[in-house]
């Protein structure tokens, strides 16, 4: 028997996700929804399913297994209290929500149900995030001397991703939308953050950061340096790169591995991104087997550093 999967929010990620699913044999695609009529329409067409404009409604018609969570952060927490109150398991678009306290409040919910929830995180479980967190297990980096988050982007928000909230500084911004890939990232491969300091600029502080300075201490002394700019003259970015004593390994544009990036001796290492399939490995999970899922719990951790980023001000944030 399939599981039953409803989209809230039928978006340009619940398109890309709904594309997956479909190709799973234990997942069968039900309905969709969004406020905006057109996009759950264009969806449920593509996908035979029943279009929605009312999440509540969908849910409460609908016999769902599963709810998949693609909306602004900003309403996450609404719509995963009421999918946990009606027992449905979650997958749920990251960041988790678009404060800390929030997100911790959905942590606990989840926690104290028999549903299976998780955040779509799959980066950190990716071949170039796992293969780095083994050579930096295997000293194979040496001493380590210096690791960089070098973020560039010519237009925020990119241009196939241009909706109104992501312009945001409640919820939107690249650090939000994009960094918190690599926070979490960074947390799989040195462990838990023990301080932050930043300075971020924005043109209104209602609107996303312009720029970003700063430096996440890890527990185990390993220090990262953030660095920042939207609507420069520089080409699109984001690049992760560990400079040690006997190697320095970059991981480049989501797909790249490279050794001495920007360098007359670059040689690349993979350019065959692999993340695990968030489809297999939920169904895994509702099977009550082992998933390489992000938790709540974990997503939040990751959304701690974020707010901590944001909130600086040029003085050092410890991290609980």
């Amino acid at each position: 028997m399939a599981y039953k999967v409803g989209f809230v929010g039928s978006g340009g990620i619940s398109n890309r996700y709904a594309r997956i699913f479909s190709e799973h044999d234990e997942l069968e695609l039900i309905s969709c929804c969004d406020v905006v009529k057109d996009k759950a329409n264009i969806l449920a067409d593509h996908y035979n399913m029943n279009p929605y404009t009312n999440y509540q409604e969908m849910i409460n018609k609908e016999h769902l297994d599963i709810v998949y969570i693609g909306v602004p952060p900003v309403v996450h927490s609404e719509v995963v209290s009421y999918a946990i109150n009606k027992k449905l398991n979650i997958i749920c678009e990251k960041p988790i929500a678009h404060t800390i306290d929030v997100g911790k409040k959905m942590t606990k919910e989840a926690k104290s149900s028999n549903v299976v929830t998780c955040i779509n995180l799959m980066i950190v479980y990716s071949n170039h995030v796992q293969k780095i967190k083994k050579m930096y297990k295997n000293y194979e980096f040496g001493s380590l001397r210096r690791v960089e988050l070098v973020l560039r982007f010519p237009i925020w928000p990119r241009e196939w991703q241009n909706v109104s909230w992501l312009k945001t500084s409640e919820q939107g911004g690249p650090l939000r939308e994009v960094g918190t890939h690599f926070f979490a990232s960074l947390k799989e491969i040195f462990g838990p953050v023990k301080r932050v300091i930043a300075i971020v600029d924005y043109d209104d502080p209602d609107l996303y950061e312009r720029s970003a300075w700063g430096i996440i201490e890890f527990e185990n002394n390993v220090k990262v340096s953030l660095d920042l700019l939207c609507n420069t003259n520089h080409v699109e970015e984001n690049t992760l790169s560990l400079h040690g004593s006997k190697k320095s390994i970059s991981f480049v544009g989501w797909r790249k591995l490279i050794e001495n990036y920007r360098t007359h001796s670059e040689k690349s290492i993979d350019e065959t991104s692999h993340w695990p399939n968030l489809a297999d490995e939920f169904v895994k999970a509702l099977k009550g087997e082992s998933a390489k899922l992000v938790s709540f719990a974990s997503a939040t951790e990751t959304q701690e550093v974020l707010s901590a980023i944001l909130s600086s001000n040029g003085k050092w944030i410890e991290i609980n």
